[in-house]
């Protein structure tokens, strides 16, 4: 039997994430979650923009931060540090993003 309530059903959308302002994610991370070690990659080979990179705990501790250009690739440790989650701010010239890291 139908639910009178329910006459049209609607497909629903699978998508786990949305990128509202349409922009490319410019870095990765990974793995993540993490045991101590992980990989910050900046995705925009080419880029005369360097990319900012700072890492903070989440009660707003800066864990470290280094200066990236496109296309490389730097190693964090969060060794010492408890478990727990981690943002990572990445900020070039006209683009900045904010991922999460957790650490087990």
């Amino acid at each position: 039997m139908m639910n009178p309530l329910v006459s049209n059903p609607v497909a629903v959308d699978e998508t786990l994430a949305v990128n509202p302002l349409g922009k490319e994610k410019f870095i990765k991370i990974y793995p993540n979650p993490t045991a101590d070690i992980f990989t910050v990659e900046c995705s925009r080979a080419g880029s005369a923009s360097p990319v900012q990179i700072d890492i903070y705990s989440m009660e707003g501790k800066h864990i470290a931060s280094t200066l990236m250009s496109g296309g490389s690739k730097q190693q964090f440790s969060l060794s010492g540090m408890p478990m727990g989650l981690y943002m990572i701010h990445a900020r070039s010239a006209n683009q900045t993003e904010i991922a999460k890291i957790v650490k087990y």
